[in-house]
């Protein structure tokens, strides 16, 4: 007698081939074939329907394909569907029927698409109510696939183990929500892993390899613009707003602001109360600023520093050596503030800007009118 693994294959090559036209083919030679091969016996009606008439108050009457049975009714009803036609969202009146019979999974299936769901439990959405989903076209899943048939749809382990089989089925579903939630959550870590202080070993991290590999270090912000390139296309938002890769640094319950992009403009200066101060770049437009504001409070530093500690890094320290946890970056990217604290300068120039923001709130100074930033 051919194993599951066996039907299973063979149901993949009738796929494969297109010799299956309609909901007729599909029962015939995939999910019959398939139910056989697991125990059940299409010629009993005390374990096997064809064709079950069911009705519910609200879905009226109707038929399920298949409805495999145990001592206490149905267990588990089979939809079948035309190559192609599996539907969630066309399937209420399926659901209503396998909810009002008891049923402990339905299954909706075009030959290649196994759908399998839990019909009584809580949640509105289909996709919520699914444990599992197979491909048959995906070959090299087939030895999983037989797992599963053999713990979840073999007639031994559901007429026999029916809780502990619906526990487990509970358990996927459950596990499958939680694995959907993290892998929605990838593209909104991604860019606060790069909103982070933090973000700036990256930002080396790619320098590092760069200049490995032409011999040449790339400007911090090229590697931040070519950063907000990747991530900005997987945050839902990004077309509405302007990219805001490096974000403030301040605490949750300072106001946030959106940081135009990086390249856009360079930082040469700053007015603070009608004093114009110019540099040349961003790092000594922030250097300048860090002494001035410690010069008119000698607390400043303390405040600043405790609003800019990242995971691995500190922007100032008082001791060089807590600045990076890697001494390449303590001996290329550090500078002697002069006043007992040493500034990390590893930093794109939108890092720079939330940076003096980040100061200025410190200050109790209004950015952006007693401060305003010299760019061109």
């Amino acid at each position: 007698m051919p194993t599951t693994e066996d039907l299973l294959r063979r149901s993949i090559v009738h796929i494969n081939s297109g010799v299956l036209h309609n909901e007729a083919d599909v029962k015939q030679f995939v999910i019959l074939q398939i139910l056989r091969a697991l125990d059940w016996d299409d010629g009993n009606p005390d374990e096997f329907a064809s064709e079950l008439r069911v009705e519910n108050a609200l879905a009226g009457r109707g038929y399920v394909d298949y409805a495999l049975k145990g001592e206490r009714g149905p267990l588990v009803f089979i939809e079948a569907k035309a190559p192609g036609k599996v539907s969630e969202g066309g399937e209420e009146q399926v659901f209503a029927y396998a909810y009002q019979q008891g049923a402990q999974f339905l299954v909706l299936t075009d030959g290649n698409i196994w759908a399998f769901y839990l019909p009584n439990v809580d949640g509105g959405a289909f996709a919520d109510r699914k444990f599992y989903h197979m491909e048959l076209r995906q070959e090299e899943k087939v030895p999983e696939y037989v797992h599963f048939l053999n713990n979840f749809l073999h007639k031994n382990q559901l007429v026999n183990n029916t809780t502990q089989t619906r526990r487990a089925a509970e358990d996927l579903r459950d596990g499958n929500i939680q694995q959907e939630k993290a892998r929605n959550a990838i593209p909104t870590v991604w860019q606060k892993m790069l909103e982070d202080p933090d973000a700036s070993l990256l930002r080396s991290m790619i320098v590092e390899a760069v200049e490995s590999e032409c011999g040449t270090q790339p400007d911090l912000d090229d590697v931040e613009s070519f950063l907000c390139e990747i991530v900005l296309p997987l945050i839902p938002s990004a077309q509405a707003v302007a990219p805001t890769i490096a974000q403030t640094t301040a605490q949750p319950s300072s106001p946030s602001v959106s940081i135009p992009p990086s390249g856009n403009k360079k930082i040469v200066g700053f007015v603070l109360d009608g004093t114009q101060v110019d540099t040349r770049n961003g790092k000594q437009t922030l250097t300048a600023l860090l002494k001035e504001f410690n010069r008119r409070d000698t607390g400043f530093m303390d405040r600043f520093s405790q609003r800019t500690i990242g995971r691995n890094r500190r922007l100032v320290a008082r001791n060089r050596d807590d600045l990076y946890d890697k001494a390449h970056l303590r001996n290329d990217h550090s500078l002697d503030l002069e006043n007992g604290w040493w500034l990390g300068t590893n930093l794109s120039t939108s890092y720079i800007r939330n940076h003096i923001e980040t100061a200025c709130q410190v200050m109790d100074i209004q950015f952006g009118s007693q401060l305003t930033l010299i760019e061109r």
